[in-house]
């Protein structure tokens, strides 16, 4: 009464707002002039007008929401559209990390890897606003971490408004002060109830309080999250499976056609080598004939044709005492040494050296432009085998019988 008189307040009439069953505030009609006894009809007309202003603020609320729900599906969109543009793991994370900076206008925003069972939590993907760092990498603890065993425990975010006043964080709060931690807002990323790790954004140098939107956004984003992560270990197992696949097939594939002992090719793929030189002597040579001309003019050792090649067969002579007399063993590593020489005698370009069986050896020479360049590669063999061998203290000489085979159009079988 005082109050009113203050304000030389001599009748009031009084009507209360209510909007969506809640009190809103007061509409009042105040007389100073003199007192004054209101009627029937200026009341129902003050109710009228106060239940237009509740009917005002309904639907201004309701815009209100509709904008912000509009605002979040847009935010929300743009994160999605990010993370579907990609299939790596790194990437999406990057991308959601930066996404979540600008929807959420926080100071940092963190995508962390882990299970609820690890020791320790690190942040695999941050992004941060200038003059805030990061953390890219930086390690907490989780099993004295009351706040992140809450969040990896259920599915609703946990919300700190005020990382000093939290009880949740008082463990560590000095730790969590030192990086510059004002509130955090976190959630589980979580699918098919398998923990995949945590979705944060932090608020720097102060309090902030995360409303009730921001709760179900993250909430969303994080579900979003998790399907693609779960892609993109889809995506990474079926790669590492088909490179794996590729490796065992090329595995096999070598295995199928090298010596295991020397590394050299085999009989089986110097016979196929052997059969796509000759294939490509009869197609790209047809104006060799057998009649009149052969590989070479052996007078002027000029070759007739480009496609020309010649084949060296290397027999090892007295090979049979070695391994009587000094075993088995010792013969094994003599063939590898002797592998070793001839691969150091050819030119990869153009030689191909194989093992036959045995101590038999075989190489192939293409592209030959005189005859001299064949004999020339069997004498140089010769020297490289005459050098002393010791295996196992035994001093061991060794040397080779070579056959030199020129390409002829009369060959059609590289039998």
């Amino acid at each position: 009464k005082d109050l009113l008189l203050q304000f030389q307040v001599q009748a009031t009439l009084t009507i209360a707002i209510s909007c969506n069953g809640k009190l809103w505030g007061l509409l009042c009609v105040h007389h100073c002039q003199s007192p004054r006894y209101w009627q029937e009809s200026e009341i129902r007309l003050l109710r009228q007008l106060a239940d237009q202003v509740a009917i005002a603020l309904t639907q201004s609320q309701l815009l209100s929401q509709s904008k912000a729900t509009a605002a979040q599906e847009k935010l929300l969109n743009n994160i999605v559209t990010a993370i579907s543009g990609s299939l790596e793991l790194n990437d999406i994370l990057q991308r959601v990390a930066n996404e979540m900076l600008n929807t959420f206008q926080a100071s940092r925003s963190l995508v962390i890897l882990c299970q609820p069972s690890d020791g320790v939590l690190e942040h695999t993907t941050t992004a941060a606003v200038a003059n805030v760092d990061a953390l890219q990498g930086a390690q907490m603890p989780i099993r004295c971490n009351p706040h992140a065993q809450l969040v990896l425990s259920q599915t609703d975010p946990v919300m700190v408004n005020d990382v000093t006043r939290d009880p949740l964080l008082a463990p560590m709060r000095e730790l969590a002060q030192q990086m510059h931690i004002g509130a955090i807002l976190a959630v589980s990323i979580r699918y098919q109830d398998q923990v995949k790790g945590i979705l944060s954004v932090h608020q720097c140098h102060g309090p902030r309080y995360w409303s009730i939107d921001d709760q179900k956004l993250i909430k969303r984003v994080a579900d979003h999250l998790a399907i693609a992560i779960q892609q993109a270990e889809l995506y990474q197992h079926a790669q590492t499976e088909l490179t794996e696949r590729k490796r065992l097939e090329s595995q096999l594939r070598y295995e199928a056609f090298h010596d295991r002992l020397t590394a050299l090719p085999n009989r089986a793929f110097f016979l196929e080598q052997l059969s796509a030189v000759l294939d490509d002597l009869h197609q790209n040579c047809p104006e060799v004939s057998r009649q009149t001309c052969h590989l070479f003019t052996l007078a002027d050792n000029v070759v007739c044709c480009p496609q020309q090649f010649a084949v060296l067969f290397l027999d090892l002579d007295r090979f049979k005492i070695v391994n009587d007399s000094l075993g088995h063993t010792i013969g094994d590593t003599l063939l590898q040494i002797v592998a070793k020489r001839l691969q150091n005698c050819l030119d990869p370009a153009r030689h191909m050296a194989a093992r036959l069986g045995g101590d038999e050896f075989v190489v192939l020479l293409t592209g030959l432009s005189n005859v001299s360049e064949a004999t020339d590669l069997a004498l140089t063999i010769h020297n490289a085998l005459e050098a002393p061998i010791l295996l196992q203290q035994h001093e061991v000489f060794v040397r080779a019988s070579i056959g030199i085979a020129l390409s002829s159009p009369e060959y059609v079988d590289p039998s």
